[in-house]
């Protein structure tokens, strides 16, 4: 099972873009910004512009899942989740080179979910973060006749991080 994004004008229906963009078990999630449309899988970012450009970058850590946040002085921030920790990278590594270094992070298990907002109303976004549901996962892949096994029996944890 694969992953595969078309870009179509709406108009006409016609495929302006299309990209194998990983399988069924990497694809972690979409989010848009000026970069147009963009997608999180495991261990990458990619860009699917309006323009027609398609960018992709290689990450490690792993991440899973990505999407912008708020920073101090209200930089503009990409920010990964990962099954070891929360990565931040300035947006412009979405032009590559594959593996750019993050400008923050935080390392703990049970990170790869999370939930950012301004919750204390200071103009920089908080970041929740939440074990990822492995069970849940392995269940619905079952139910296509895959596996997601993962040997993680963390302890159910939500972590709160103020981006500073």
């Amino acid at each position: 099972m694969r992953t595969v994004v078309e870009i179509r004008d709406g108009r006409t229906g016609e495929v302006l873009l299309q990209k194998l963009t990983g399988g069924l078990w990497t694809h972690g999630n979409y989010f848009t910004g000026e970069e147009g449309l963009l997608v999180a899988g495991t261990a990458s970012f990619r860009a699917f512009g309006a323009d027609g450009a398609y960018r992709q970058v290689f990450t490690v850590p792993t991440v899973e899942s990505g999407g912008f946040v708020t920073g101090p002085g209200g930089r503009r921030l990409l920010i990964g989740g990962s099954q070891a920790g929360t990565y931040l990278w300035d947006p412009a590594v979405l032009a590559g080179p594959n593996y750019p270094n993050q400008v923050g992070k935080n390392n703990y298990g049970g990170a790869r979910e999370y939930v950012t907002a301004d919750f204390d109303g200071d103009g920089v976004d908080e970041v929740v973060n939440l074990n990822f549901d492995d069970t849940g996962h392995d269940l619905m892949a079952q139910s296509l006749g895959g596996r997601y096994q993962v040997s993680n029996n963390a302890l159910t944890q939500v972590t709160v991080n103020t981006l500073i």
